[in-house]
């Protein structure tokens, strides 16, 4: 689990952290894409929690792949919790 937060780190939000020093001014607008995954609201987790400078999630798309039966069914409730927060 340290490794793939480690890559996550290293190829998502470390990108954001250096944008967001280099203009030093309000957060870079974050949108996610598919909305099916817990995926989806543990990135918005991190991005907002303040603990990535420069960066926030402000928009999400719920999409889906129809043909997956995990993932359809379960879009709203990801959507739901990601409101709710």
């Amino acid at each position: 689990m340290k490794t793939l937060t480690l890559w996550f780190y290293a190829l998502f939000l470390l990108p954001i952290e250096f944008c967001a020093k280099a203009q030093d001014s309000e957060p870079i607008k974050i949108g996610l894409i598919g909305l099916d995954t817990s995926h989806a609201t543990a990135s918005t987790k991190i991005l907002n929690s303040g603990d990535v400078s420069g960066g926030k999630v402000v928009a999400g798309v719920p999409q889906s792949s129809p043909d997956i039966e995990s993932s359809h069914t379960r879009v709203d409730g990801f959507v739901k919790t990601l409101t709710d927060d």
